[in-house]
């Protein structure tokens, strides 16, 4: 999916692969106006997932499962729903 607006994003939960520069970028902009973002980082410390207001930042993305729940590495969290 393309990202050019934050706007487009109002009120969902959303998935942010990559935390370099852009993904970070992209992902403060989201925060102001998503429920919630995952920012998923092969970066992230060994304790992630970590959570600061409405963002948490996870492991490298694993699956991202039909019903919208998203699995990540080293971790047995569960991102419940993405949209």
């Amino acid at each position: 999916m393309a990202y050019d607006n934050p706007d487009a994003f109002r009120g969902q939960t959303v998935l942010c692969v990559g935390g370099r520069a852009s993904g970070s970028d992209i992902a403060r902009e989201l925060s102001g106006v998503c429920r919630h973002v995952f920012l998923s980082d092969s970066t992230a410390p060994d304790d992630a997932p970590i959570t600061e207001f409405n963002v948490t930042w996870v492991p490298p993305t694993v699956r991202v499962r039909e019903d919208g729940a998203v699995t990540f590495a080293r971790t047995d969290f569960v991102a419940k729903k993405v949209d």
